[in-house]
């Protein structure tokens, strides 16, 4: 009889305790958050924060989603059906934004055109930038980073190349090797296995070749502003969270290297250099960088029609979390 009541009282218990963890997640504040493209080391700390629980100790619950890249993925921020987008480009939200879309950037996402690399098959006449006179220079989708550094490398050499979208990187590598265009674009360490294995060489680096970028709001966070206007405070919670993870991506030792490398699938010894190609301190949420240049490059390629009014600026932007002040 008395295991039975022991029985009883654990089976209670048990239940109890289930029930208020479901209570509890069921009244942390959702937050639908889509990433602007995969496999990037830079862009992982949202997993990190997640998988170490930053976000739910921020009481949020967040769900996690990955676009293709500038304007195809910033639609899924104006049409309402994700709320906070991390990574994608700068000018991407200026078009957005110009166009009167309920968008706001609450934070850096990257400064500086980061470790975006072009390659070209080793069977290619394509030695170096010198040689792409006509040929194609890939990007992922309009207004994303990769669109914006290769416009500003060829503004910059003076070489005529023809601009072609090739989608995500796993897509341009695809494409390159088969022959169906000139270059290949990736960030490392994803897709260094064919630098290693002789298979391709790279002929330009963001980094590098379009250094006049370096203190531009490259990648940025945004929110729908509708949906920021009553969850302000859950904006605030979530970039902290996230920041966290930054941070954790560059000091957690070996520990987020190898989630990273299990979840895109690459060789640790290869995402082990991943912290090599970013500084914590260009991913600093508060400090935006250079957004006149910003805007006089997307007025140079046409992705705004006119320079913001200081109005629209200081609408533009709401800072949400400081890690300096909060």
């Amino acid at each position: 009889m008395l295991s039975h009541v022991l029985s009883s009282a654990a089976v209670a218990f048990l239940v109890l305790a289930v029930s208020a963890g479901a209570v509890a997640a069921q009244t942390r504040d959702k937050v639908r958050l889509i990433i602007s493209t995969s496999e990037s080391f830079e862009l992982f700390a949202p997993e990190q924060a997640l998988a170490e629980g930053y976000f739910a100790k921020e009481n949020l619950d967040v769900s996690i989603i990955y676009g293709d890249g500038g304007a195809a993925t910033m639609q899924t921020i104006i049409t309402g059906s994700q709320d906070i987008v991390t990574g994608v480009g700068g000018t991407s939200v200026l078009a957005a934004y110009s166009k009167g879309a309920p968008v706001k950037v609450i934070g850096n996402g990257k400064r500086g055109p980061g470790p975006v690399v072009w390659y070209v098959r080793m069977d290619s006449p394509i030695k170096s930038l010198k040689d792409m006179e006509g040929k194609t220079l890939v990007f992922s989708r309009p207004g994303a980073t990769t669109h914006i550094a290769a416009q500003y490398i060829l503004k910059e050499t003076g070489i005529k190349a023809k601009l072609v979208s090739v989608g995500g990187s796993a897509a341009s590598r695809t494409q390159v090797m088969s022959g169906q265009i000139d270059t290949g674009w990736t960030i490392p360490p994803a897709g260094f296995d064919l630098v290693l294995r002789n298979e391709v060489r790279i002929i330009a680096s963001a980094d590098t070749d379009a250094a006049g970028l370096r203190n531009v709001p490259i990648r940025v966070t945004a929110a729908n502003s509708n949906w920021l206007e009553k969850n302000r405070d859950v904006a605030r919670r979530f970039v902290r969270a996230m920041w966290k993870g930054v941070v954790f991506n560059h000091t957690g030792g070996e520990a987020p290297i190898r989630r990273y490398a299990e979840k895109w699938k690459i060789d640790l010894a290869l995402a082990k250099k991943a912290p090599e190609y970013l500084t914590l301190e260009s991913q600093a949420p508060h400090q935006l960088g250079d957004l006149d240049l910003l805007i006089q490059l997307a007025l140079d390629d046409k992705m705004i029609n006119a320079p913001l009014t200081p109005e629209q600026r200081r609408n533009l932007v709401d800072i949400v979390y400081n890690p300096l002040t909060d």
